[in-house]
């Protein structure tokens, strides 16, 4: 008794306690049926026979509750501590999930290419900044209570999870460093459109003057003159010729 007493007020398994509780509830059982055979042959013993037994029965029963009480609490408290590994070793599998779902959403290799127009350039943008808002509201609420949570187990004294925690210990690290790379990338890329915008605004600024003076250039130089040609109508060509050269030299 005193062996299974030491056992369970060091650091027993789940298993171990959960044996143990069975093991004195079916020994609690046998106490009381020898209790009562004491009681029914106690008639038929000499006094002190009787007291030397009902004594020791007694002794018996004190340390069997003790250790049957023992055994109940550290069941109870290792199911409890199960229980919570259990729980963050879900919670930080559903946190890796959505960080490589963003990942494979926000960073693959089919986004690499850039819009060609300077608003669906910042209409990309937003939506990755958005998407940044996002991915610090979720490390803000899921991450930390993981982290929390990962805490509190690996201050835990009692229990027999040293292992277990430290290899939690070790995923949320790993957690962790994936989430910054990933917040870095993320920043990296919003800047890299943005940086691009405005440069691509100025070029469908120049493009669109050039679209607009070719347009013009085409006018003048494909109107007809039909019937009586006469100065004024010379003059117009004329003008429209000039403005063109002068566009030209403005475009270029």
């Amino acid at each position: 008794m005193k062996e299974k007493i030491s056992l369970l007020q060091g650091s027993p398994t789940l298993e171990e306690a959960s044996a143990l509780a069975k093991e004195t509830d079916a020994k609690t059982l046998v106490l009381e049926s020898l209790d009562g055979r004491v009681a029914a042959i106690g008639s038929d013993l000499e006094t002190s026979e009787r007291e030397q037994l009902q004594e020791y029965l007694k002794m018996l029963s004190a340390n069997q509750a003790i250790l049957s009480k023992l055994a109940k609490e550290v069941l109870r408290r290792e199911t409890q501590a199960a229980e919570e590994k259990k729980k963050v070793d879900e919670d930080a599998t559903a946190v890796a999930t959505w960080l490589k779902a963003k990942t494979s959403e926000l960073l693959s290799t089919s986004d690499v290419y850039d819009p060609l127009r300077a608003a669906a350039l910042e209409k990309k943008a937003a939506r990755l900044k958005k998407a940044e808002s996002e991915v610090r509201a979720y490390e803000e609420s899921d991450v930390a209570k993981l982290r929390k949570s990962i805490n509190a187990l690996t201050k835990r004294k009692d229990s027999d999870n040293g292992d277990n925690n430290d290899d939690l210990v070790r995923e949320l690290k790993e957690i962790e460093r994936t989430f910054e790379d990933f917040k870095v990338k993320l920043r990296t890329r919003v800047s890299d459109l943005e940086e691009k915008i405005e440069p691509r605004r100025r070029f469908e600024a120049e493009l669109d003057a050039c679209c607009q003076w070719l347009a013009r250039a085409e006018g003048a130089l494909a109107a007809e003159m039909r019937g009586t040609v006469n100065i004024a109508t010379l003059d117009d060509h004329l003008q429209k010729f000039r403005y063109s050269f002068k566009s030209t030299l403005c475009v270029g």
